[in-house]
């Protein structure tokens, strides 16, 4: 498996993740104003060139 594959199957699963997780969330407005802030953020993230993703995506979303 390439780097790109495997990069673009670590995204998959943490989406599955993050899933699993909002799912168990209570579905109030400011949850849900919260996630979708975090998702545009890492909807940024994954258009820009893959140096560090990883490292990026936790200080942005920290």
């Amino acid at each position: 498996m390439n780097k790109e594959n495997a990069e673009k199957s670590a995204i998959k699963i943490l989406l599955k993740i993050i899933i699993m997780m909002v799912e168990k969330l209570p579905y109030d407005l400011s949850t849900m104003r919260m996630l979708e802030s975090k998702l545009r953020k890492i909807k940024k993230l994954l258009r820009q060139p893959k140096k560090s993703l990883s490292r990026e995506i936790d200080a942005k979303l920290s």
